[in-house]
C-alpha cells in the first residue's frame, strides 16, 4: 500500500507541475502568469512534502516489518501513524491547491471580461437593466445601447439610431399587448414544456437576442424583460 501511495504521490505530482507549466508558457494567458508561478510553488513545495512523508512512511514501514526486535517494532510504530497522518494532511492540502490553480477557460473568461469592462468605462449608462449574467445598458448622452452577458464576456454596442424594432417572443411568438408596453402569457402557468422567452432587437444591420428558457419565467425575468422592452421602445420613438 505505501509504496503504491508512493508513485501514485509522483505521478501526480508531475502531472500537476506539467499541466501548470503549460498555463504559464501559455501566450495567451501571461497576463496570469504571476499568479500562475504562485500556484506552481506552492504545488511542488506541498507535492515534494507528501513525497518526503510517504517515502519516509515506507522506510519507517519496511524496517518495522523486518524488525525481529520487539523493543524496535513498538519504537518505530508511532512514527508510522505520525507519517501518515502527516501525509494525509499535506497531500490533502497539495491536491485542494491543485484545484485552485485557475484553469485555461475560467482565466479566458477574466480577461474578456476586463476588456469588455475597459470598453464600457468610455460610457455613462443612465440606466441598467439586469437579470442573471445579462444586462442591457441605456448611455442616453452617447446615444448608445449596451447589450451585455457577463458569463460570456460579451458586450454588444449599439447606436440608438440603428434600432429598428424591438420584440418579445416567446416561443417565437410575439406576446407583447396591443399597447406595447408590457408582455403577456408567460410566466404565470407551469407547464413541462420549456419557454424560451426573447428580447429581439433588430438594427439595420444585425439582430441581438436575450433568451431565457425554463418550464416557468420567474417574476425578475418577466420585469427584465419588461424594463428593457419599454425603455428600448421610448429611444426608438
Amino acid at each position: 500500500m505505501g509504496v503504491f501511495l508512493l508513485i501514485l504521490t509522483i505521478i501526480l505530482f508531475l502531472i500537476s507541475i506539467n499541466k501548470t507549466n503549460k498555463k504559464i508558457y501559455d501566450k495567451n494567458l501571461k497576463k496570469y502568469k504571476i499568479i500562475l508561478e504562485q500556484s506552481r510553488k506552492k504545488i511542488m513545495i506541498l507535492g515534494i512534502l507528501s513525497i518526503i512523508f510517504i517515502g519516509a512512511f515506507n522506510i519507517v514501514l519496511n524496517i518495522n516489518n523486518n524488525s525481529e526486535n520487539t523493543e524496535e517494532i513498538n519504537s518505530t510504530l508511532p512514527f508510522i501513524y505520525i507519517l501518515l497522518l502527516a501525509y494525509i494532511i499535506v497531500m490533502f492540502a497539495f491536491i485542494v491547491q491543485w484545484i485552485l490553480v485557475p484553469n485555461k477557460e475560467k482565466i479566458k473568461r477574466e480577461l474578456v471580461k476586463e476588456k469588455m469592462n475597459q470598453e464600457l468605462n468610455k460610457y455613462s449608462f443612465d440606466k441598467k437593466f439586469k437579470y442573471n449574467s445579462n444586462i442591457v445598458g441605456l448611455d442616453n448622452k452617447n446615444r448608445i445601447l449596451a447589450i451585455i452577458n457577463t458569463y460570456r464576456g460579451t458586450c454588444d454596442l449599439i447606436k440608438y439610431s440603428e434600432i429598428t424594432n424591438c420584440e418579445i417572443l416567446e416561443n417565437n411568438k410575439n406576446i407583447v399587448n396591443e399597447y406595447g408596453s408590457t408582455i403577456i402569457g408567460v410566466g404565470t402557468r407551469k407547464s413541462k414544456e420549456a419557454i424560451d422567452l426573447k428580447l429581439k432587437i433588430s438594427t439595420t444591420d444585425n439582430s441581438y437576442v436575450i433568451s431565457i428558457k425554463d418550464t416557468e419565467i420567474e417574476k425578475e425575468a418577466l420585469d427584465f424583460i419588461n424594463n428593457a422592452y419599454k425603455n428600448i421602445m421610448e429611444i426608438m420613438v
